[in-house]
């Protein structure tokens, strides 16, 4: 689960055009958490435009705008999801960021 050195400059724009994205951006401190928690939003962004949540898989605004039970339930639904395709103990490594982003909406 690493994002490339491309993905943190491209992470570093969207922060900077983005409200929502440059607080979750901005409240990381570390290079390799970055890392991590960008690309676990990245991938959970690409859920939702999977599931029609959302139209396109930079919309960190509409995402922000989610309700506290939508959110929760799109979370879950992530999770069940997850839970198939990696190992139970890695779950909280690509959720971690999730929360994050939500917390600081």
């Amino acid at each position: 689960m690493v994002s490339s050195k491309l993905g943190l400059q491209i992470a570093l724009k969207l922060s900077e055009e983005n409200i929502p994205y440059g607080n979750f951006y901005d409240a990381i401190h570390t290079i390799a958490t970055r890392r991590s928690y960008t690309y676990g939003l990245k991938n959970f962004m690409q859920f939702l435009v999977e599931r029609g949540h959302l139209k396109y898989n930079k919309d960190y605004t509409a995402l922000a705008d989610f309700d506290a039970a939508t959110s929760t339930d799109l979370l879950k639904a992530y999770i069940k999801v997850l839970k198939q395709r990696v190992k139970p103990t890695s779950v909280n490594a690509y959720v971690a960021g999730i929360i994050l982003f939500f917390d600081m909406k």
